[in-house]
């Protein structure tokens, strides 16, 4: 790690001063457009790998843009997440030692991962409204659909709705 700076200096009141080396600096200073971030408050909230997963999809189809850090009052952005249920799973599941996503039916799929992570995002972002809405060809699920989306306000809401039915806290 030492190669990544020129110097790092520890102040006396606790301050740190350093300065990334010129070979590394582009590459540090264009993180921000290549990868996304959140804030160690937020993660360290988060539970569930599948919250976890969730927040990733969030900000990575808001293409970045997920808050202004400068302002605690920013709200994330509106976003709809969309694809099949061997999307989700892949998503979610991973894939296995032989590259292969890893698959559950999709009622335990929905039920252990999805849900969990639509309460569990719910709790974290009271302000934002999270909708789930599965995707069928006849009787068989096909995919989900998730809509994210802020509201301004102070009242206190029922922020997830899960096929059309609001989830109690």
């Amino acid at each position: 790690m030492s190669s990544l700076f020129d110097y790092i200096k520890i102040m006396k009141d606790g301050r740190i001063k350093f300065r990334f080396s010129s070979q590394v600096a582009p590459y540090i200073f264009h993180l921000k457009e290549k990868f996304y971030a959140f804030r160690l408050s937020e993660l360290s909230r988060v539970r569930s790998k599948y919250t976890l997963a969730l927040l990733k999809l969030w900000n990575a189809n808001s293409f970045g843009k997920w808050r202004d850090y400068n302002d605690p009052e920013s709200m994330p952005p509106d976003v709809v997440i969309q694809g099949s249920l061997e999307d989700w799973q892949s998503w979610f599941l991973g894939y296995d030692e032989n590259g292969k996503a890893k698959r559950w039916p999709a009622g335990r799929f929905k039920q252990m991962a999805l849900d969990i992570a639509l309460k569990e995002a719910g709790l974290l972002y009271p302000n934002m409204i999270f909708t789930i809405t599965t995707l069928k060809q006849g009787r068989c699920v096909v995919g989900y659909k998730i809509d994210i989306h802020p509201v301004n306000t102070n009242v206190n809401m029922n922020t997830l709705t899960i096929d059309n039915a609001p989830l109690k806290k």
